[in-house]
């Protein structure tokens, strides 16, 4: 994306447009992280951050609940906006959000807490629809 407005001229309608986007881009990306991290910090506290980071030991399958796994990047993209592409690197947080028995309510709840005051604007999964991980997920 970068390279792209670097390669257009200078003060033209379209550097601005692609500068814009960029903004959008990484605001919104600011956002999924920061919305994620406050989400742990609400549901398991101050130890939030480790919990969504933890990992299994080897050979152990990275979920125990798949339909709980879908219902969490659904919840959290009906609130916070579209994880996009960007997004998977938060995979194990939820994860570990459903390895950790929160039900669908407490996450809807948090979720709501973490992002009732951004404006998802294009990023609303309204307006792109759930992120490819949700429905992969299924």
């Amino acid at each position: 994306m970068w390279k792209k407005y670097e390669q257009l001229n200078v003060g033209s309608e379209e550097k601005q447009r692609a500068l814009r986007e960029f903004k959008e881009t990484v605001l919104h990306r600011k956002h999924l992280d920061s919305s994620i991290d406050f989400i742990g910090k609400l549901v398991f506290g101050f130890e939030g951050p480790s919990v969504l980071e933890a990992t299994k030991g080897p050979g152990q399958p990275l979920v125990d609940y798949w339909d709980c796994l879908k219902t969490m990047v659904r919840v959290f993209e009906s609130q916070c906006g579209s994880l996009t592409q960007y997004g998977t690197k938060h995979m194990r947080a939820f994860t570990n959000i459903c390895n950790n028995g929160v039900s669908e309510t407490e996450m809807k709840e948090k979720s709501i807490s973490a992002c009732d005051s951004y404006n998802m604007g294009k990023w609303s999964s309204l307006v792109l629809g759930h992120s490819v991980w949700s429905a992969a997920l299924q």
